[in-house]
């Protein structure tokens, strides 16, 4: 790895920050609470996470999804720019049903995960470039 791709992760590890979309829960008196959670629900929530960080011109921010043992979906992001925090956080009090706060990974590391996803970007020459860094192999 490049020393700017080091500097790098370092940077955006350090802005990790998770958005819970807490799973189906039954309320005591035996009702379900009123959302239902699918793969497509929720790549939809990062995908309007990801429009209005575009529509501040930050894109220079990776994310990934993954569900916790609980059921819990968790969208990370991992913005190059602390500012960028502010902006993921004012649009995350535009949904119902989730949790904000910092970076909290359930079954990966995120150090490894952005240096993977920084050395990607590398090879395809993306780093430097204007193009968003959003890769889709994955959810």
């Amino acid at each position: 790895m490049t020393p700017n791709v080091l500097s790098l992760t370092s940077n955006l590890v350090a802005n990790f920050v998770t958005v819970v979309v807490p799973a189906r829960r039954w309320a005591w008196y035996r009702t379900e609470v009123s959302h239902h959670l699918t793969v497509d629900k929720i790549i939809e929530y990062r995908d309007r996470f990801r429009r209005e960080l575009s529509r501040h011109g930050e894109g220079r921010c990776l994310d990934c999804v993954e569900i916790d043992a609980l059921g819990n979906w968790r969208i990370h992001f991992f913005p190059l720019n602390e500012e960028v925090i502010l902006i993921l956080e004012n649009a995350e009090k535009k949904f119902l049903e989730v949790a904000w706060g910092m970076g909290e990974a359930a079954s990966f590391d995120p150090k490894e995960f952005v240096a993977s996803r920084l050395a990607h970007l590398e090879k395809q020459g993306r780093l430097r470039g204007r193009d968003p860094w959003r890769l889709e192999d994955s959810p």
